[in-house]
């Protein structure tokens, strides 16, 4: 089941996150993360989703960006 766009992160996104940032750093260096969740889509992308949900259509789900 897709996750509505307002959910919270799942553990899964979160560790997938860290797994690509840490990607990017050299084997040693020590990242630490402080917080994690999700950017809030673009209101008009949100109020378009919504209206096309409530009616009953099939709505497009926003991407759901991480940030740590």
């Amino acid at each position: 089941m897709a996750l509505h766009p307002f959910d919270p992160a799942t553990a899964a996104e979160l560790e997938l996150a860290v797994k690509v940032i840490r990607k990017q750093y050299p084997e040693g260096v020590e990242l630490h993360f402080k917080a994690g969740g999700l950017e809030e889509p673009p209101k008009a992308v949100m109020k378009n989703f919504l209206a096309r949900e409530h009616r009953g259509e099939r709505a497009v789900l926003p991407h759901r960006w991480v940030l740590v």
